[in-house]
Formats: structure tokens, sequence, C-alpha cells
């Protein structure tokens, strides 16, 4: 868990496009970090579409990235 840390996690990749990678990758922006989120398809699927790209458009103007068409194959842990 990224709150159980105790060193910053620096870059920083979210996968996933629901509301709580989508708060993460905000709140990460917004203490500084280089965050990017990895989407499938849309962001928050199942929410207005139109509220929707607003939030999108708006985290990519305060600095998040997105990865479109991204399926992860594998997630593993590394040591740092």
């Amino acid at each position: 868990s990224v709150f159980a840390m105790e060193k910053c996690p620096g870059k920083t990749l979210c996968v996933g496009a629901s509301y709580i990678s989508l708060e993460c990758a905000g709140f990460l922006a917004g203490m500084g970090l280089d965050v990017t989120v990895a989407v499938r398809s849309i962001l928050l699927r199942g929410f207005d579409r139109e509220c929707a790209d607003k939030i999108g458009d708006y985290m990519v103007d305060h600095g998040v990235r997105f990865k479109r068409d991204v399926i992860p194959s594998k997630l593993e842990k590394i040591e740092t």
C-alpha cells in the first residue's frame, strides 16, 4: 500500500481507471510525483461519460499522464 511506505514512491504507475485509481493518481500528482495511469479502455466505466471525460481532461491539465489501451500481463513486486 502506498500509505504504508516509509519512502516516497517517486515515479508511479496507477493501473486501471476506477475512481480509486484516479483518486490515488490525483493526490500523488498533487504531491508533485510523476504519475501515469494505465487505462484498458475508458475512464470511470459506468459513470456519466461527460463527467468522466472532464475529470480526465482536468487530470491531464494537472500533470497526470494516461497510457491508453493497456492490458497488463504481469505485475511484479521489486525490492528497492
